[in-house]
């Protein structure tokens, strides 16, 4: 386990969760190792109401735990998500607090100078770096490629502090994007996400070709991802050189009754 590849994603969702427009009640703090992050206004979404960190840098401490619980209670969060690395907490630690699994996820990394990320998209295809300006085709984009989530919450990272966001341009109509933070020497990657029309013609690899070159450009000696091992993601990042890190495993508390 390299618990700054968790460290540098913590960093990314700390960026986003800040960004968010005052008024959805954004929550982005730390408790000693923990990162809490919570969304009032969407309180019922496990995935905008969650802790990260537990056991990475020694044996979790309880009473941060109920608290960093507490502060996603006192926010409205009813179901909220645990992200454990596997091995990193004793699961009767989180099964005495009402959580049960919901699914495995795994890390994946490569060296910036190592990775060699393959395609270039369709012909016609282009990538670009885009800022707070272009916050309305990002959420076009990725409320197409994920579905409905709040468009402000595409927009909340462009122009924050080690933030990059490109697209991928059919011509001039956007077909897919994807986030970048780097910090220090090591540089997370996520939400990316094709239009549905477009999948499976290598944009993934073009976005990822893209921001694998700007990491190294801005310092980062290393890239690191999360998603679902086995899914057409996993594939393009094992092709491109990334390996297994760690595995993840998401813990849920469901709503009672």
């Amino acid at each position: 386990m390299t618990p700054e590849l968790e460290d540098v994603e913590a960093a990314a969702w700390t960026e986003q969760y800040s960004g968010l427009d005052p008024a959805l009640r954004g929550l982005a703090v730390r408790l000693g190792d923990l990162h809490v992050f919570g969304v009032g206004e969407w309180g019922g979404s496990a995935w905008h109401n969650a802790v990260t960190g537990l056991g990475l840098h020694g044996p979790v401490h309880e009473p941060s735990l109920d608290a960093a619980l507490a502060l996603l209670a006192k926010l409205g969060a009813t179901r909220p998500l645990l992200q454990v690395v596997d091995g990193a907490v004793e699961p009767g630690v989180l099964a005495a607090r009402g959580f049960t699994v919901a699914g495995p996820l795994v890390r994946l990394s490569a060296p910036t100078d190592g990775a060699a990320p393959t395609g270039h998209g369709p012909p016609g295809t282009t990538v670009r770096e885009v800022g707070p300006e272009a916050g309305a085709t990002v959420a076009s984009v990725c409320l197409k490629g994920f579905g409905q989530v709040d468009q402000s919450w595409w927009r909340a990272g462009l122009g924050r502090a080690g933030w990059t966001q490109v697209v991928a341009y059919d011509g001039t109509t956007a077909i897919g994007t994807g986030a970048m933070l780097v910090a220090g020497d090591q540089a997370w990657i996520g939400s990316a996400t094709t239009v549905p029309t477009a999948r499976r013609r290598g944009v993934h690899a073009a976005m990822l070709a893209a921001r694998l070159a700007l990491a190294a450009d801005r310092g980062a000696t290393r890239v690191s991802v999360k998603c679902v091992a086995g899914s057409a993601s996993y594939r393009s990042l094992v092709r491109a050189g990334f390996v297994v890190s760690h595995g993840v495993t998401q813990w849920r508390r469901p709503v009672a009754g």
